[in-house]
């Protein structure tokens, strides 16, 4: 038999004899009769179509443990999959792949039918990258930002030098206006030559409030990024 189609058939096989007796010259029949035999049997050419359905075509996966789920076109009675071309490992169903290292990864699964026709799907290539890109692997140790610390210095020292600045420029104008003040004072109350001399002071200390407050930020975020860089 040929050309028989995938599936289940039917066959039947039939006989048909003709028998005679004789007894002394005298001969009788023919005499006939038929009988038959059948049976039923499945075709199945086709292996399993297998196909990964939880772990996608080079994707990146934060995580040492990934489910496993896949699709079988038929019944199967043998299950497996097979990790970067090692040995197959068998299983009875969908499953969880664990302890998977830092690096890429090619997953296949198998199935086996009742017939012996063996499937495979196609490979799945994926990545586990659980190392967080400030870390470092081995015995290397993370680089010093000397950078980042130096242009924090270069700040500091800069904020340093403008109220040192700001400081003598303020004493040089009390100084030289100490002489047009005694003149003034002699012209005008008491009283509200000490207010002027007291509102000149208060602006001051602002002014070297807010340059302090500004160095002290400029420290701050120096700090704060030679310690997220590490």
């Amino acid at each position: 038999m040929s050309g028989l189609s995938e599936g289940t058939h039917r066959l039947v096989i039939s006989v048909q004899y003709a028998y005679y007796f004789t007894v002394g010259s005298t001969t009788a029949g023919p005499y006939r009769t038929s009988g038959y035999a059948s049976t039923v049997f499945t075709i199945n050419a086709a292996a399993p179509r297998v196909s990964i359905v939880s772990i996608k075509q080079l994707k990146t996966y934060n995580t040492t443990m990934l489910p496993l789920d896949f699709t079988v076109s038929e019944p199967a009675s043998w299950l497996g999959y097979s990790l970067d071309g090692e040995a197959s490992v068998p299983i009875t169903g969908n499953t969880t792949l664990s302890g998977l290292s830092d690096g890429t990864h090619t997953i296949v699964v198998q199935a086996e039918d009742s017939t012996g026709s063996v499937g495979a799907s196609a490979p799945v290539t994926f990545t586990v990258g659980t190392q967080t890109a400030g870390q470092q692997t081995g015995s290397e140790s993370s680089p010093f930002p000397t950078t980042l610390i130096t242009v924090g210095i270069t700040v500091a020292i800069g904020a340093i030098i403008s109220i040192g600045l700001v400081v003598y420029s303020l004493r040089r104008k009390r100084k030289s206006g100490e002489t047009g003040k005694l003149i003034q004072l002699a012209f005008t109350h008491n009283g509200h030559g000490r207010r002027g001399r007291r509102k000149s002071i208060q602006k001051e200390k602002v002014a070297l409030y807010a340059l302090t407050q500004s160095l002290m930020a400029s420290i701050r975020l120096m700090t704060f990024h030679s310690f997220t860089r590490v």
